[in-house]
């Protein structure tokens, strides 16, 4: 167990200094109340070494459809309630 939580460290560890290699300023996730894990997303950030935004609140996926348009590949609105 100790091994796997390592080599998650160094994964993430990996993931950062590739962001960093590219030039990423900010991750940003979209997943609904991620930054209520306050204290997870600050370590997260400090291990990535870049800045991590996220929602706070409960947010709500609308397909185009919702807005009166046809459906399009990979076309997605967000609204926060």
């Amino acid at each position: 167990m100790i091994q796997k939580r390592h080599d998650a460290f160094e994964a993430l560890f990996k993931i950062g200094q590739a962001l960093q290699t590219n030039g990423v300023a900010r991750l940003t996730f979209t997943v609904c109340t991620a930054g209520r894990a306050v204290g997870f997303m600050k370590r997260l950030a400090k291990i990535c070494g870049t800045e991590v935004a996220c929602f706070n609140q409960k947010t709500v996926v609308l397909d185009d459809v919702t807005f009166g348009r046809a459906p399009s590949k990979g076309s997605l609105s967000f609204r926060e309630r």
